[in-house]
């Protein structure tokens, strides 16, 4: 069927896709909500060094030099302008990713639009579950897939100059989007042979020098760290899960497709080959949800989709309906297998404004705890690395070269072990392990190295950090720290609720009240703080606080709460009450040292360690709820009981 005959069908088409692009964008929209509050730690690597090079400090890591610690070169620059215009890069960064995710709806619309069953793919697209959880990443893969796209389609429509632009920027993008280039390159031909052509691929050239004169590599440090590992079967049993839920939009978009050739076969297939490959010799993705064979997904339908017309085959068409279906309803979970889990319930307020790893809880305890100076040493390098005057040692190696070329001698140990040496006393060392999976033992010399340890226990996860010394951060250290952050990361829910915390910390009332009111009219409302009186209170934890009558705050199992700052003249007694007989875990935290952890048999009244502090100096506590028990009501006050003159004191995040 013509869609386009006269200046009427032109209209017609032309508002038709509008129509279907406003309606796959809203079904986009409503997708990417599940996710929109979450935070990918690996996307602020990226923010780091767009921060060091719009502050001048050029595309740096602290306390090594000039690194390639990222693998996202376009993405880093077009952050570092924001920095340099004083935007939210973290905003920024999710306002890309989505606006990528439009405009590859809008491409792909632009290219089937000879098609009868055009809307089909467009809004399966729009509703796939992995789809809507890149658009609100923040991260580069939805801007990487229109890159492709649009380079792929050109492709098979013989338009060299418009396809070896665009793969030029995917190279510039993704490390693979030069093999994307090569095959490209080979495909086109003679064709290729333009000016346009000749000036992309200096362009390219004259980067990759640029890149060696600045770093003396031609390798990123994640790609070097990647392909260290060796060959196995994990990434392309994993990327083989992915293509079952990321390939019902191409298999719609294939249905009506007729006329078969064979340059239009290997132009279709070219970008899933190349991205399978790439996930194979990775030996798979840690980050689940089909990050790298999406981008493939996406351009091979639109390739599909250029073109595309007449009736629907019966059989595609039954098994991408299917298929599209499948990817609605379940995202990639698998690391190397090709498992896969229900999405999330599309809400705004579904995820807090939080980290995948480190957990939230986790960055708060380095903020609050590390002391100035003190080296951590960590595997996560991405918001543990922008904390002010806390230096990381990656030890993965992204963002390190000389732990990175360690892995690939197989020596990682000895590097490790000299480094944390290095820096001394002053050192804390991370080790994570997340639901299912087996803690690693820790070498010898490192336990040695590090004998004291602190065991962080939450809903996502166990932390344990080892460190040479029990120093703590000071209280002015702390204050500032969150100040800090939220200052580059006003958007990131997590940073301002404790930047307001330690406002009222440090006695700025009105400060604290004025951030939590700006912070809670925003859609979807949040409330911190129920009251703001002068007395002492628990300020929450990583599971909602809610006060309940004179019993004081409710802390369910597997909840935690944490003390603001208290001194001597606040509240001598912790109260602990439950309607069972409940044990629960303290932890004291003594500007003359720490009391360790302890069980405590509830209900129980006891005294609190203000005895550790001077006049002038504070202590805070922390109280946790196991699992597998009974509510605890828990309240800090002159008295305990469920005396009437009690109230609910100062401020709690709900």
């Amino acid at each position: 069927m013509d869609r386009g005959d006269g200046v009427g069908g032109e209209w017609g088409g032309v508002v038709r896709g509008g129509v279907l692009l406003c309606t796959s964008g809203l079904i986009l929209l409503v997708s990417a909500s599940s996710w929109w509050r979450s935070q990918i730690d690996d996307l602020f690597i990226s923010i780091g060094y767009a921060l060091r090079l719009a502050a001048g400090q050029g595309l740096t890591f602290p306390g090594q030099g000039p690194v390639e610690g990222y693998s996202n070169f376009l993405l880093v620059m077009a952050l570092s302008a924001g920095a340099a215009a004083d935007i939210d890069t973290a905003s920024l960064a999710k306002g890309l990713s989505m606006l990528s995710g439009m405009l590859c709806l809008a491409f792909l619309i632009h290219t089937s639009r000879s098609s009868a069953t055009w809307p089909v793919w467009a809004v399966a697209l729009a509703a796939n579950a992995s789809f809507g959880r890149w658009a609100a990443s923040g991260m580069e893969t939805l801007w990487f897939a229109l890159l492709l796209a649009i380079g792929w389609t050109h492709v098979k429509l013989g338009a060299s100059r418009v396809a070896v632009v665009a793969l030029v920027a995917a190279a510039a993008t993704r490390p693979e989007g030069f093999v994307h280039l090569l095959a490209a390159l080979l495909l086109l031909g003679r064709s290729a042979l333009t000016g346009t052509t000749f000036l992309s691929l200096s362009a390219y050239g004259a980067y990759n020098a640029w890149r060696y004169a600045y770093f003396g590599h031609m390798t990123a440090l994640p790609t070097l760290v990647k392909t260290t590992v060796p060959y196995t079967s994990y990434g392309l049993h994993q990327g083989l899960g992915d293509w079952l839920l990321l390939c019902g939009p191409a298999l719609l978009a294939a249905a009506p497709t007729r006329n078969w050739k064979v340059r239009d076969a290997l132009t279709a297939l070219a970008p899933a080959a190349i991205q399978l490959a790439a996930l194979w010799r990775v030996s798979g993705d840690w980050m689940a949800g089909g990050r790298i064979t999406l981008p493939a997904a996406i351009a091979v339908t639109c390739v599909l989709a250029t073109g595309a017309s007449g009736k629907a085959k019966r059989v595609p068409l039954l098994a991408g309906v299917l298929l599209a279906i499948a990817g609605v309803a379940t995202i990639p979970t698998g690391y190397g297998d090709p498992s896969a889990s229900l999405r999330p319930r599309p809400s705004p307020g579904a995820f807090i404004s939080g980290l995948d790893t480190p957990l939230q809880e986790d960055v708060a305890w380095v903020v609050e705890n590390v002391p100035a100076g003190a080296t951590i040493a960590s595997v996560d390098a991405g918001f543990l690395g922008l904390i002010s005057d806390v230096p990381l040692f990656d030890v993965r190696g992204l963002n390190c070269p000389t732990m990175a070329h360690a892995l690939r001698t197989g020596n990682p140990e000895a590097v490790l072990i000299a480094a944390l040496r290095d820096a001394g006393t002053a050192v804390h060392y991370r080790q994570a392990t997340w639901p299912g999976e087996q803690a690693d033992g820790v070498p010898p010399a490192i336990a040695d190295l590090l004998p004291h340890q602190r065991v962080l226990t939450y809903g996502g996860g166990t932390i344990i950090w080892r460190s040479a010394s029990t120093e703590t951060a000071a209280t002015g250290t702390r204050h500032r720290r969150w100040r800090d952050l939220y200052d580059r990361f006003p958007s990131l829910r997590f940073v301002a609720m404790n930047a307001a915390i330690a406002m009222l910390e440090a006695g700025d009332v009105e400060g604290a009240r004025m951030l939590a009111q700006s912070k809670s009219a925003a859609w979807p409302r949040d409330v911190w703080f129920r009251d703001l009186p002068e007395s002492g209170s628990f300020v929450g934890g990583p599971s909602e606080a809610t006060w309940t009558g004179n019993r004081g705050f409710r802390l369910p199992p597997e909840g935690q709460l944490r003390t603001r700052d208290l001194s001597r003249s606040r509240p001598a007694w912790l109260c602990l009450d439950s309607d069972a007989s409940v044990t629960v875990e303290l932890q004291w935290a003594g500007c003359d040292g720490d009391i360790p952890p302890g069980e405590v048999r509830v209900p129980a009244r006891l005294p609190t360690p203000s005895a550790l502090c001077g006049p002038d100096d504070s202590f805070r506590g922390t109280v946790s709820n196991p699992a597998g028990g009974s509510d605890v009501f828990v309240k800090l006050s002159d008295q305990c009981g469920n005396s009437s003159s009690a109230t609910a004191p100062a401020s709690h995040p709900l």
